[in-house]
Parts: structure tokens; C-alpha cells; sequence
């Protein structure tokens, strides 16, 4: 008897033992590593790494961070000026390499708009597209032009060849034959009918929503496929979320772009005036 109350004892004392040793260590766990340039794999300075909540470093010279965390099993947050955000999971590993791309690249990592903010592209689970690129020197003269041929399943159909007549926008092609097929609009936040506001007196130019937005203005033009679920009925044919740019220094700036042409007269085709036609008449018949 007294036998087997040893034996209990030890294995009291040893799970004890064991309790502590996970427990103790927690406030003093750190992972280190290093954040790299995905493309050039140079150091990048300067990195923001948070578990949020929990703990947050900056990356040094070298690239090099030491971050105390919580436990083994959580998502490291990594941000910087210039890239995209990144969330690395720990894994239960002690040393990370941390590899991040430039913003305009096209990643899993990038972070896409969405009526709940912005989301990493990896965690979405709805059909979305985004449109995200520079305009500043882009052609188009609205918004239907500049998605044209560059979101997947969207279909455009411009009304005619007059600039600023906007377009008709369909995603996965004609929902209802009587009913308004093109997608909802929701510009910064604001809920939009996309629907023509007005016929003027010249014959093929509407006024729509989207078209009355300079395109130098958007910054980034978010796809839903189907926004049913977070939209209701209004989303059935699809989301259009557009986000406009917003200041981001201080500093005055002034942009100016000038577009210029040159008009000449054709080349003078010979023919005949009044009085050769006449006499050409005269001797004709």
C-alpha cells in the first residue's frame, strides 16, 4: 500500500512538473527571423511585425526581428510602407523568414476591399476580383472603359463611341430580361442604384453614377460576384465596390496633365465647279 502511494506521489510531482514548464515560459517566448524582398531577397528595414494584441517589433538593418509572442501556434502580422501586408503563421517554429511583395504585385497576400473592410485576399471565401491599378495615364474616359477586358466573368457594352455615353455591365452574362441586370454600386460606403440619372438632348449620352467619377479619382474598384448575402436582393446581380483616392500627405501637390491634337484639312480631291458641270452636261448630251 504504501508502495503504491509512492508511485502516486512521483506521478502527482511529475505532472506538476510538466504543468510549469509550459506554463512559466510562456511571457518569455520569442521567434526571430528575418523579412526579405520577395523578388530581390535584399533585407527590408523597417518592417512592422504584431501579434495583435499581444506584442509588436521593427525589423533592423538588416532585416532582422525578435518578437515575443504568446504561444507557438499563433499569426504573426507583417506591414511596411511600400508592400503588402502579410500574416505569417508560427507553426511552432522558433526562426521565420518572412518574404514580401511590392504593393502592386499580384498575390494571395494582398489585401482586398470589402463592405467589412479590408480582408487578406486568402481569407475571403466570396467570388471577388479587384481592379487596382495606376490611372493616372490611363486612356479611359469612365469608369465602365477602365474595367473593360480587365476583370474576369464582367462583361461591358458601351452604349456608342461618344465620350463620357458610359456602358452597360453585366457579370456572368443577363440575369433578368425586364428587370435591371448590371450590378449594384457602392461608392465610398454609399449605396448606389446603378441605373442612368438623366437623358440629354444629344441622342446616346446617359448620365450614370460611375461615369460621373473621374478615373484619376478611383483608387480601387472592388468585384463581388455575388453579393447576395451581404447585400440582399440588390446584390443578386453583383457588387461594384469603389473606393476614391484620399489625401495622404500633407505637403500641397498639384498634378497637371495636358493632352493636345492637330487638325488638318485633307488633301483637296479635284472636281469639277458649277459652270465645268454645266458645260460638261452640254456637251454630254
Amino acid at each position: 500500500m504504501i508502495r503504491y502511494k509512492s508511485i502516486l506521489f512521483v506521478i502527482v510531482c511529475i505532472l506538476a512538473l510538466m504543468v510549469n514548464a509550459q506554463e512559466a515560459p510562456a511571457d518569455n517566448l520569442r521567434v526571430t527571423g528575418r523579412v526579405l524582398d520577395a523578388s530581390t531577397l535584399a533585407p527590408l528595414p523597417g518592417m512592422r511585425l504584431s501579434v495583435p494584441g499581444v506584442s509588436a517589433a521593427m525589423t533592423g538593418n538588416e532585416g532582422q526581428f525578435s518578437l515575443r509572442v504568446p504561444s507557438k501556434d499563433v499569426e504573426i502580422t507583417v506591414t511596411g510602407p511600400g508592400y503588402q501586408q502579410k500574416l505569417v503563421a508560427v507553426k511552432g517554429r522558433d526562426h521565420l523568414k518572412v518574404f514580401l511583395h511590392e504593393e502592386g504585385y499580384n498575390t494571395v497576400f494582398k489585401s482586398v476591399l470589402t463592405p467589412l473592410g479590408e480582408v487578406n485576399n486568402s481569407h475571403i471565401t466570396h467570388a471577388v476580383s479587384m481592379y487596382d491599378r495606376d490611372n493616372s495615364l490611363s486612356v479611359a474616359i469612365s469608369g465602365e472603359e477602365l474595367l473593360q477586358g480587365n476583370i474576369a466573368g464582367l462583361n461591358v457594352l458601351l452604349r456608342s463611341g461618344m465620350d463620357g455615353a458610359g456602358g452597360n455591365m453585366y457579370i456572368r452574362g443577363f440575369n433578368s430580361i425586364y428587370a435591371n441586370s448590371q450590378p449594384l454600386l457602392v461608392i465610398d460606403g454609399m449605396t448606389v442604384e446603378n441605373q442612368s440619372t438623366g437623358v440629354s438632348l444629344i441622342d446616346g449620352f446617359l448620365s450614370t453614377p460611375l461615369g460621373a467619377i473621374d478615373v484619376k479619382d478611383i483608387q480601387r474598384i472592388t468585384v463581388i460576384k455575388d453579393g447576395t448575402s451581404l447585400y440582399g436582393v440588390k446584390g443578386g446581380n453583383g457588387v461594384l465596390l469603389v473606393e476614391t483616392l484620399r489625401s495622404k500627405e500633407m505637403a500641397t501637390k498639384i498634378d497637371i496633365r495636358a493632352m493636345g491634337g492637330m487638325n488638318m484639312t485633307p488633301s483637296r480631291i479635284p472636281v469639277l465647279s458649277a459652270s465645268d458641270y454645266r458645260k460638261y452636261l452640254v456637251d454630254l448630251y
